[in-house]
């Protein structure tokens, strides 16, 4: 989210913006018009919101400011309270009844997408019980547990996994959470998403599985998760190369003998089946 740099020297945008309560309440006594905007269509209410600045919202809002102010490209108060990573200020914005599932018009992200790309789980949690969408697609067909997933944020991901988050949803190039999450090497988001029954073996970009992924990224630990799972070693991708196959072409020693080993016991077991 980018807002204005430099507003107005004296002007109720600019004191909104620097966060100064002082300088908007003498402004606001002395004429000054509370739903003014910027360049970019920031009013100083969105500025305050973005602010996370509660006295200065309180003060705008009981002097006549409009809650329903958008910027240039959509955002909406509550997509700038939740910018602010103020949960007093989110809470303070969903009081006066607005719509939570309102979408800014760039991207097409919801306030719950803003918070859980962030991390932020409080919030998260606060807009769910407003009810939220937990699978809100953006234009880009991202919903917000993709994005908790992509920033490794793991309390957001199993908070929003609670509110019936969908952990099989694709986003950009056909991936799913867990193969960012093995392109991350982020093996506790992994143990999140493995009781959530995902598909070990989906197919992503290049006909890569979450294994693939993991290997391709010299992940060690993501890799054994992914085994140990139930992952299959003997998938190809569009190049028809398996999980093997990468280990070698990357060079990768230990992911290489910790598969091999796995193969040659899965062998030996097979053959004790067969007697």
């Amino acid at each position: 989210m980018i807002w204005a740099a430099d507003p107005p020297a004296g002007s109720l945008i600019k004191a909104c913006a620097d966060g100064d309560l002082k300088a908007a309440t003498a402004l606001i006594q002395a004429g000054s018009d509370v739903n003014q905007t910027g360049d970019d269509g920031e009013t100083p209410l969105l500025l305050a919101a973005h602010k996370g600045s509660v006295p200065l919202m309180k003060l705008l809002l009981s002097s006549g400011a409009n809650a329903k102010a958008r910027r240039w490209n959509g955002e909406t108060l509550l997509h700038a309270a939740v910018s602010s990573g103020r949960l007093d200020a989110v809470k303070l914005v969903l009081e006066k009844d607005v719509p939570v599932n309102e979408r800014e018009s760039r991207r097409g992200q919801t306030a719950l997408h803003y918070a859980a790309g962030d991390g932020r789980v409080e919030i998260v949690r606060l807009l769910l019980e407003h009810h939220a969408e937990p699978d809100a697609k953006s234009k880009a067909g991202i919903t917000p547990f993709w994005l908790a997933i992509q920033g490794a944020h793991k309390e957001a991901a199993a908070v929003l996994l609670a509110a019936g988050a969908d952990p099989e949803l694709e986003g950009t190039a056909h991936a799913r959470p867990i193969h960012l999450a093995a392109r991350s090497c982020q093996v506790p988001v992994l143990e999140l998403l493995l009781p959530a029954h995902v598909d070990l073996n989906a197919k992503g970009p290049q006909g890569m599985t979450p294994l693939l992924v993991a290997v391709s990224q010299n992940c060690l630990p993501a890799v054994k998760t992914l085994v140990e799972a139930g992952a299959d070693t003997t998938v190809k991708n569009e190049s028809g190369q398996t999980a093997l196959d990468f280990a070698r072409r990357r060079r990768s020693k230990e992911i290489l003998a910790y598969l091999e080993q796995h193969k040659t016991a899965n062998t030996q077991q097979e053959s004790k089946s067969e007697k």
